[in-house]
């Protein structure tokens, strides 16, 4: 499956967030795949911010699975309002990106958060591999 990328900017820096995004998003459907139910997949958006990102996951019929890249916010407290993730208050812009170190897994059923911090070593296909361990057998 082609990842479909949101229109790059001048900004070297986002293009090689990108580029480890469209990676690991890759490497999580490689290893993902032979574990779901027929005629299922997921539809992986990213919401990249300034420390990190936030991957959220959407479990759909297999006709429907798409990935893309959103447009990159300065901070987490806007990337999880972009992502439908409302953990905090919406009023609260003051979401310290510390409390999200390494990769942080929260979901219910069909949809499922990945928030990742920068680090290098959190966008590998070893930690797509471990993430999936995580999310399927706790």
């Amino acid at each position: 499956m082609t990842l479909a990328l949101r229109k790059k900017n001048n900004f070297r820096s986002d293009e090689l967030q990108d580029s480890k995004i469209v990676s690991y998003i890759n490497n999580l459907r490689r290893n993902i795949s032979k574990l779901l139910v027929p005629n299922k997949t997921y539809k992986a958006v990213a919401y990249p911010y300034d420390n990190g990102s936030i991957i959220r996951i959407e479990f759909v019929d297999k006709e429907l699975g798409k990935d893309e890249v959103a447009e990159k916010t300065h901070t987490i407290s806007e990337a999880m309002r972009k992502a439908g993730l409302e953990i905090f208050d919406k009023n609260d812009k003051r979401v310290n990106p510390e409390l999200f170190r390494g990769t942080n897994i929260l979901g219910d059923k069909q949809v499922i958060f990945l928030i990742k911090d920068n680090t290098s070593d959190e966008w590998t296909d070893e930690k797509a591999k471990s993430d999936i361990k995580k999310i399927v057998y706790g």
